[in-house]
């Protein structure tokens, strides 16, 4: 994925049929993570506080479902892909910019919390590891092509 054009209404981005492939089957998966992974508290006991996380939890599952349904309309937005001879010219609004960083996060830090939290050092490849470690790579380089593009707006 290529930054082709800064505008103040959009970033065009190329890609190719694959990367737009990956990119969309990427966001299908969000979101990744399970209720529980974000606990209202490490030091203190889980059930002295468990009205309060319940709350997050519920909080957390309205955010992850409002986010579900803005994938799927910034996936069918007219105008958002546009073919071209030799692949995918996409548009993002600015504002759209950190809502996306934020989504593959989501999306990466799920697949690490699917994992068991490794070190990068302790990461094992095996066959049912590295279909996550690799989807956790390409989120990382979706991140960075748009925390670039952004520092050029």
């Amino acid at each position: 994925m290529t930054l082709l054009n800064v505008t103040e209404h959009y970033l065009l981005f190329e890609l190719s049929g694959r990367q737009k492939e990956i990119l969309e089957r990427l966001l299908g998966k969000y979101p990744v993570a399970n209720s529980r992974f974000n606990s209202i508290s490490r030091t203190v006991d889980e059930s002295e506080l468990e009205e309060e996380q319940n709350m997050l939890d519920e909080a957390l599952a309205e955010t992850r479902k409002e986010n579900r349904r803005q994938i799927g309309n910034f996936l069918r937005e007219p105008g958002r892909f546009a073919e071209q001879e030799d692949g995918w010219h996409m548009k993002i609004r600015p504002v759209q910019v950190a809502w996306l960083l934020q989504v593959f996060n989501e999306i990466r830090v799920g697949y690490w919390h699917e994992l068991g939290c490794p070190e990068e050092e302790d990461a094992k490849l095996t066959a049912e590891t590295a279909e996550k470690i690799f989807f956790m790579e390409l989120c990382a380089h979706f991140q960075m092509v748009l925390i670039s593009a952004a520092e050029t707006t």
